[in-house]
């Protein structure tokens, strides 16, 4: 089996992957199969959700190396580690994907660049698509989000969502003038900042 070496210790590609998933809190955990699921790199399939929900830690490594292979599947976890914002995690799989020995060895599989977004922040932008019925009905905080809105949505379309008649109505509003790809970014930012806890539960359902 493929393996890095760090002095005298020898680590298979199997047992890092392994090791890193058992560092994750349970919380990580859940919203890293969030984002294997929500996967949006060119080169590699997103994993469907029903094969990831009951998985402990080392059935998930098992699924990620079936999956991708085992230098891919740090790759993807490399990404992912980035997005969650799990920098110090990120950086060490980082060093160990950068360990990898060079072409004609038996490591020669893993490509030579980790996997890129298709666009910057598309997972941001892909959740305020899936979730828009649940924000609709449980967004209570409009008010500081329009406000951090307001200069990006044009006065009649803001004065428009502040004239809603209920949190529903003025939540609909909003999402009609969600036409960009930057507003959705936006968006997504101040829920985070004024709803965290309701962004943080539907990441993890």
């Amino acid at each position: 089996m493929a393996y890095y070496s760090d002095g005298e210790t020898q680590t298979s590609l199997a047992d890092l992957l392994l090791g890193y998933l058992e560092e994750l809190t349970e919380k990580d955990l859940k919203k890293l199969k969030y984002n294997l699921i929500n996967l949006v790199y060119k080169k590699y399939q997103r994993i469907p959700k029903g094969q990831l929900e009951n998985l402990d830690r080392t059935d998930l490594a098992d699924k990620m190396r079936d999956h991708y292979g085992e230098a891919d599947a740090l790759n993807v976890m490399f990404q992912i580690l980035k997005k969650m914002n799990l920098n110090n995690l990120a950086q060490r799989v980082n060093e160990d994907l950068n360990k990898r020995p060079q072409a004609g060895s038996e490591r020669a599989d893993i490509p030579e660049e980790a996997p890129r977004p298709v666009v910057p922040n598309q997972i941001d932008v892909l959740f305020v698509d899936q979730h828009r019925t649940a924000l609709i009905q449980r967004v209570t905080l409009i008010d500081p989000i329009l406000d951090d809105l307001h200069g990006q949505i044009s006065g009649e379309k803001y004065n428009n969502i502040r004239a809603g008649s209920t949190s529903q109505d003025r939540m609909r509003r909003l999402y009609e003038a969600l036409n960009t790809v930057r507003l959705k970014e936006l968006f997504f930012d101040s829920l985070k900042k004024n709803e965290p806890h309701l962004v943080l539960d539907l990441e993890m359902n």
